[in-house]
């Protein structure tokens, strides 16, 4: 044999066992993504996206990473699928964003918010902050990471130097107010579940010296779960602020948020601890009583031109419809149905929504009465 002929088949072996290797190797990657793919289609069996087209995405984005190993995200022009597919270490997987529209959540100020997967885990969270930097806000979320009541922070994306896209926990059912304006029918139990939960993440943000100072309904996240079982958590921190900057700031940042005595003291000397348990207060009581506080509407004539006269005398309106509210509401707790661990609760919402700031109950304190309501001694959904 020549060595001609020799070198020829030496070569001609090589390159079947290249690609006898190259098949195997393909058909493992293949197996993988499909058996990925079939992961992702029974724990989400709403997914828009085919088994087909999740295998043939998983495949163009483990091959682009083995040969870059960059955290990139993907175009539908890239994986051939209408889906965005990124990859986050800190998150340990792939996230995959759908492009037909249902992956949109909401969006607030300058941030977008879309619903992704991550393999074989429940759906995440995709804030995306259109460019701007949320550093401060990942710092928060650093400072309570872990806390009760606060929406898990999962990691986050850097552009340029700056955060811009952060990785939060999902909620399929929404925020409290979507819940109220679709009229959600809640047990004794989960209401004050849901108390407690969003009061154990006010706790969490006050003991670390910071006021959330956007403290409503549309930031405070619901998820139902097996057996009538419900969580809640506080959630957008993009106008929270540590105390000390806080104290040179509104209590809130709409005058409709505002606590009573803002009318007649001061910006400077408002305790913020104490208005936002005013405000608290506030979504408890429209929570619980299927109606916005009786004097929320008086703070919508508010202005800077009033005069002290002018404003007093709107204090003592509030004082008014607060005492007629709470004679109204409290007086028939004795012949409404129900357990006295919620007749309790809405003593305590009404001390929370007190016009003095000095009558509202701190944060601890609420927290430990709601925990030591007899209803939650009964399984209701801890």
């Amino acid at each position: 044999m020549s060595k001609k002929t020799r070198a020829a088949r030496i070569v001609c072996l090589c390159l079947c066992f290249f690609l006898f290797t190259s098949a195997c190797f393909g058909a493992i990657c293949q197996q993988s993504a499909k058996k990925t793919a079939d992961t992702i289609l029974s724990q989400h069996p709403s997914f828009s996206l085919s088994q087909k087209e999740l295998i043939q995405a998983i495949g163009c984005i483990e091959k682009y990473h083995r040969s870059h190993n960059q955290q990139e995200l993907f175009s539908p022009e890239e994986t051939g699928v209408p889906c965005i597919i990124e990859r986050c270490a800190s998150l340990g997987g792939y996230l995959i964003r759908e492009l037909d529209g249902k992956d949109h959540v909401g969006k607030g100020g300058q941030k977008v918010i879309r619903r992704a997967l991550l393999y074989g885990a429940l759906p995440k969270i995709i804030v995306d902050c259109q460019g701007r930097s949320v550093k401060r806000e990942i710092e928060i979320f650093e400072k309570v990471r872990g806390c009760r009541g606060i929406v898990s922070f999962l990691g986050s994306r850097s552009q340029e130097g700056h955060h811009n896209v952060m990785y939060l926990d999902y909620f399929p059912e929404g925020s409290l107010e979507m819940q109220i304006k679709r009229r959600t029918a809640f047990s004794e139990q989960q209401i004050i579940k849901i108390a407690l939960d969003i009061s154990c993440g006010l706790k969490a943000l006050h003991n670390n010296h910071f006021i959330h100072r956007d403290l409503y309904n549309r930031n405070m996240l619901i998820r139902l779960m097996p057996n009538n079982c419900v969580t809640a958590a506080l959630a957008d921190f993009g106008h929270t602020e540590h105390i000390d900057k806080a104290k040179k700031m509104p209590p809130n940042r709409t005058p409709g948020g505002m606590a009573p005595e803002v009318l007649i003291r001061p910006i400077d000397s408002i305790d913020r601890y104490a208005a936002e348990i005013y405000l608290l207060g506030s979504v408890f009581y429209q929570f619980v009583f299927k109606r916005s506080i009786p004097w929320k509407p008086l703070f919508a004539n508010l202005s800077r031109n009033m005069t002290g006269n002018e404003k007093e005398a709107l204090f003592a309106q509030v004082v008014s419809l607060y005492d007629e509210a709470k004679e109204q509401k409290l007086g028939a707790l004795e012949q409404e149905e129900g357990g006295a661990s919620f007749k309790n609760f809405k003593e305590l919402i009404f001390e929370m929504v007190h016009y003095d700031p000095q009558q509202r109950p701190p944060i601890d304190d609420i927290v430990e009465r709601l925990d030591l309501l007899p209803s939650l001694l009964s399984g209701g959904g801890r």
